[in-house]
């Protein structure tokens, strides 16, 4: 029998349906279209799949990107002198791309295109009838936000559900950086504060609601503008009109995971530089939220995996760690009133974490961890003590704490003292004397050279004891 050949990858691409073609495309591609467009100009199949492409992914400077050209600015921006080249590129996808469902404009490469160029993509993203998506990390941002305006009023855009605008990157050694610009610039960031506004006004809620709480990675723009400019005042009230006025839907979105998210709701970079106004402000805007639907209970967030309850008590286990020298002082001590604080509302308001026991940095794992420190605090609430209790058992670890300068007659003081704590923490402790007497001899033991194992006696009678009864599983 005669051996067949086996045929090429251009032969196999050529045989299969443009459809699915395209998805081959797509994966194989990935964000480099400008090679693609070479590519179909001598392949009739790829040619005709690039109609069923779905994500398209802006790169008319792909050679600039990859370093084979040098990039020349204008001010922060792309140089005037790459404008024909993006209006090509931008051309070729209006007339090749009639299926595009997603789009973004270079994936935050630290280059910011100028208002001609970033005119040129929106004009690109509104020729595509069945667009949902559009993701805007690189375009001058007060231009792009012109010009989706002018397309929404047109009647384009009819499709959109997701429109995100990032924050900036900025760029390495010393080159010319639009983020820079803004931060550095009250009225860069005025303009653009009012251009993101008049967008608003022509944009579905839900659309601005998301584009409010910062987009995909709750790193968007907007509120990028009005934490540098400690406008957390108006950014709450708008969120709060969003949803009065304009009805934007808080209940099927995980609206308290993005707002609580690196907490990220309070104008100021570092968490102890909130003073306690801030503080105020972001609890009463939770309450507000939650007041209006919000689920305390949606998961949202990276991959979906984040619940509310476990971004205050992951924020919160981060803030007990007294070797950070951030997380000592009054302000740091404020943060953490806050956070047991929002814990508390979110279970008065039946939050639940569900996710699996056991998971890593899990809402489980963050009790476990911080669970007795919370419980000998004065301030742990009644409902927030019984959630700790039902996530702890009687083999849980104490964390060492060792005390100096102890001496043999200062062991019935000790011994009072303790299981008083453990009794507070909701441990079956027996009466005054006989508490003092058990727990005596463990002081005694675990005693040497004036340095007490004080972690060690809870433990020790932590496992003795028990939990009481009615707070056991």
């Amino acid at each position: 029998m005669p051996s067949h050949p086996t045929p090429n990858s251009s032969a196999l691409f050529a045989r299969l349906p443009p459809y699915l073609l395209s998805h081959a495309l797509e994966f194989s591609i990935g964000d480099d279209f400008t090679c693609l467009f070479r590519v179909c100009e001598v392949s009739r199949a790829f040619l005709e799949a690039l109609a069923f492409v779905e994500v398209l992914h802006v790169d008319p400077l792909h050679l600039v990107r990859n370093g084979t050209e040098p990039m020349e600015y204008d001010d922060v921006f792309i140089s005037h002198r790459y404008d024909t080249r993006v209006k090509r590129w931008c051309g070729l996808a209006r007339a090749r791309f009639k299926n595009v469902k997603r789009m973004n404009d270079g994936g935050g490469w630290g280059k910011t295109y100028n208002a001609a160029q970033t005119q040129e993509i929106i004009d690109c993203a509104a020729s595509f009838p069945y667009l949902t998506k559009l993701d805007l990390f690189d375009t001058e941002p007060a231009a792009a936000c012109a010009s989706i305006a002018a397309h929404v009023r047109a009647g384009r855009f009819t499709r959109l559900e997701c429109l995100d605008f990032q924050d900036p990157p900025g760029n390495s050694d010393g080159l010319p950086c639009f983020r820079s610009h803004l931060e550095n610039s009250a009225e860069a960031r005025e303009v653009l504060t009012l251009a993101f506004r008049d967008l608003f006004s022509h944009l579905p809620a839900n659309i601005v609601l998301d584009i409010h709480l910062g987009g995909k990675w709750e790193t968007g723009l907007y509120p990028f503008l009005l934490e540098r400019d400690d406008e957390y005042d108006t950014w709450s009230s708008e969120l709060i009109e969003l949803i009065d006025s304009r009805g934007a839907d808080v209940r099927a979105s995980p609206i308290l995971v993005r707002f609580l998210d690196d907490l990220r709701f309070v104008p100021a970079e570092g968490f102890n530089e909130w003073d306690h106004a801030h503080l105020e402000r972001a609890y009463s805007t939770i309450e507000a939220l939650l007041e209006r639907g919000a689920n305390p209970s949606l998961f949202g967030g990276w991959k979906g995996k984040e619940s509310p309850l476990n971004c205050v008590a992951s924020a919160l286990n981060s803030h007990i760690d007294l070797r950070d020298p951030s997380n000592v002082g009054p302000r740091a001590e404020s943060v953490r009133r806050m956070l047991v604080r929002t814990l508390d509302l979110l279970l008065r308001n039946g939050a639940v974490d569900d996710s699996r026991p056991g998971l890593t940095g899990g809402y489980a794992t963050h009790l476990d961890r911080m669970g007795f420190w919370l419980l000998a605090r004065q301030d742990c609430p009644p409902l927030l003590r019984q959630e700790l209790l039902r996530h702890h058992n009687a083999t849980l670890q104490f964390s060492d704490e060792l005390r100096s300068g102890v001496r043999l007659a200062d062991l019935r003081g000790i011994a009072e003292e303790l299981p008083e704590r453990l009794r507070a923490m909701g441990f079956n402790v027996p009466d005054v004397d006989a508490a003092r007497m058990q727990c005596g001899p463990v002081c005694r033991k675990l005693l040497a050279d004036g340095i007490l194992n004080v972690g060690a006696v809870l433990r020790t009678m932590a496992n003795r004891w028990g939990l009481v009864r009615e707070n056991r599983h």
